[in-house]
Parts: structure tokens; sequence; C-alpha cells
């Protein structure tokens, strides 16, 4: 769906990663359980830390409080000067605008998609558990109990991809000539 939507290839198949060096030599990762992420104190492991420090993007599954999130990366980011913070996304958020104009992103019960941001970019991004399902799933996947708006999860992926792919997407302006053809 996003390489027929964008100008995007994309590779049809996915890697599941075992253990967390596998995860490294990936610039984007999607975990869909943090146990195997952080350490005995939950915070996130010094090797992912580094790795995101390197430009790599977590997407994070699940529901977090902001303060669960805060134990996992304090610690690993409070000497450095460049310290991230976590913030929900806002509706002007690059998230919201990146390929697709979104109004807003999909949830359940009002779950809040958060952000850390580490030296002016998305590093790690939190989002309700069932959405990659629902990305994944062609049938009509129930998230929450009801169907789910499959033309806004796909839409929602996709600006999420736009946002992994570059590392500011004002000044990389990867979508500009799909936008364009759309225009013409």
């Amino acid at each position: 769906e996003v390489e027929s939507r964008t100008s995007i290839d994309v590779d049809k198949k996915s890697e599941k990663f075992v253990t967390v060096n596998n995860l490294l030599t990936s610039y984007w990762a999607w975990a869909s359980d943090i146990s195997s992420l952080i350490d005995e104190d939950r915070v996130i492991e010094a090797k992912i830390i580094n790795w995101i420090k390197g430009g790599g993007l977590l997407v994070l599954q699940g529901r977090y409080t902001k303060y669960q999130l805060e134990i996992m990366t304090n610690k690993s980011f409070d000497l450095d000067r460049k310290k991230g913070k976590w913030k929900a996304i806002s509706p002007d958020h690059e998230m919201m605008r990146s390929f697709y104009l979104l109004d807003s992103l999909p949830s359940c019960f009002n779950d809040v998609w958060y952000e850390f941001r580490y030296d002016g970019r998305v590093s790690i991004l939190v989002i309700p558990d069932d959405f990659l399902r629902a990305v994944a799933d062609k049938r009509k996947e129930k998230i929450c109990g009801s169907l789910a708006n499959r033309e806004k999860v796909i839409r929602t992926f996709i600006n999420l991809s736009m946002v992994a792919l570059t590392t500011d997407y004002k000044k990389d302006q990867i979508h500009l000539p799909e936008i364009l053809k759309r225009l013409r």
C-alpha cells in the first residue's frame, strides 16, 4: 500500500529481530514488547540508547504512561546536552502532515501517541498496541472492539514511514514529487 501511494520502494519481507544486536543494523525498529529492550532497572539498554543517539527510530507498541516512559529514558539521556523530552503528539506534529493531512491519529479509548524527541528529531514513538495489526491485516480488523477506519490507519502508517525515513522531513522533502503529482 505504501509503495502504490508514494515513491518509496518497499521490501516485501519484514525482518524479525530476535536479538538486540540484530536490531542495531536497522535504522527503524518496531517493538511490540519492551521487556527485551530494558534492563532490570526498567531503563532502555545502553546499546539501544546509543543506536537511538546515532539516528535510529524506535517505535514502541503498547500503552504506557508518560511517567513509565520517563523512567525508561531519563537516566540514559540526563547527562546529555541534547537531552530528549517526552511529549504527546500534537495536532501540528509532522506525523499529522508529512504526506497526508490528518485531523487525528487512530487510538483506542483515547490513547495518547507519545514521542521522544532527541537532537531535534523523533527518536522514539509510542503508539497504541493494535495499530500495526490493523495496518497488516487486509480484512476488516477489529480494534478496541470496533471496526478500524482502514484508510485512516493506512494514511497514518504512510506518514509514520515518511517520518522514519527522513531525518527532518521538511528539509529532506522526499514526499514532494508525489504530492506535486496529485496536484496536477
